[in-house]
């Protein structure tokens, strides 16, 4: 079963198995960044899994995987 989110909440903090859309991101410079790869405002990602001893998110968007760093998954506010 997937859940989704309920109001804005960073990727961060959110569980695997949860997908949301990306409303925007709290750090510019990092947004720019995720942008460049295709991770557009509006883009629904699902995050798949964290990596052991928080070492990093594995997310799905737009029809392609990504791992990101913590301080990347802390840019991204999901809505």
């Amino acid at each position: 079963m997937i859940n989704t989110i309920a109001s804005e909440k960073r990727l961060l903090e959110a569980k695997p198995g949860v997908e949301g859309v990306i409303a925007r991101y709290a750090n510019e410079q990092i947004g720019s960044k995720l942008m460049d790869m295709g991770l557009l405002p509006g883009s629904r990602i699902a995050i798949v899994r964290r990596a052991p001893l928080g070492g990093g998110w594995y997310i799905k968007a737009n029809g392609f995987f990504l791992a990101l760093r913590d301080e990347e998954a802390a840019s991204i506010v999901l809505k």
